[in-house]
């Protein structure tokens, strides 16, 4: 089912290979998901049940013309102790348990943020997790399908979802330290209520293939 679902007709490819993924290999690989899930003892579920819904991608522009964003199976995790924050008061992303200033609400509260991303979850955390669906149109295979795609997005194994997180973890520790030490490039906000942009140096070498370009906003106020 994941193979004719996600597989058949795109050009994914087999993780770290360039082979396309034969109805095989998605066979032989997606078994080796399911073995390890039910080898997983039965623990205590995620606060936060699996969640899927229809969502839909924004239209973008493609050889001149726009094109509209296809519909598709969203599958996250919902906080359903979800509180939205007071509209009067602007985000602020406060770090080790500081307050955020006057007028600010913090973003990084658990209470404020209503959905989460499922691809990077433990595998041991949320096996035995509540699924609630919103989708009345697809069979359960199908939206079990849906759940084994997304949560194999990142690696086939919770182990190399675990060295991939830890990879994000030291990139953002790489990209705070640069921005801390001036190396970055940073962008003024474009409108008096809006936010600077800043890309560490460590970014834009990603991005550019390139050494990184002069500070933009450098010797400005």
């Amino acid at each position: 089912m994941i193979h004719y679902l996600f597989v058949k007709d795109s050009k994914t490819m087999s993780l770290n290979s360039e082979t396309p993924l034969t109805i095989e290999k998605t066979n032989k690989s997606y078994k080796a998901v399911v073995d390890e899930l039910l080898a997983i003892p039965s623990s205590t579920p995620c606060s936060f049940p699996i969640f899927i819904s229809w969502n839909n991608e924004d239209d973008y522009l493609l050889d001149g013309e726009v094109l509209t964003g296809r519909k598709y199976v969203d599958v996250g995790m919902i906080n359903l102790n979800y509180v939205a924050p007071d509209a009067s008061l602007k985000p602020y992303g406060c770090e080790n348990n500081e307050n955020p200033p006057e007028g600010h609400y913090n973003v990084n509260e658990e209470k404020h943020n209503k959905y989460y991303a499922f691809g990077l979850s433990d595998w041991s955390k949320i096996v035995d997790n509540e699924i609630i669906s919103e989708i009345t149109e697809l069979k359960e295979y199908e939206l079990l399908a849906e759940i084994l795609w997304e949560l194999t997005f990142y690696g086939w194994t919770s182990k190399e979802q675990e060295n991939f997180s830890d990879m994000l973890s030291e990139r953002v520790e790489e990209a705070k330290k640069e921005i801390e030490e001036g190396n970055c490039i940073k962008f003024p906000k474009e409108t008096e209520k809006g936010l600077d942009v800043i890309i560490p140096d460590c970014v834009s070498r990603d991005l550019f293939s390139q050494k990184p370009v002069k500070n933009s906003a450098e010797g400005s106020d």
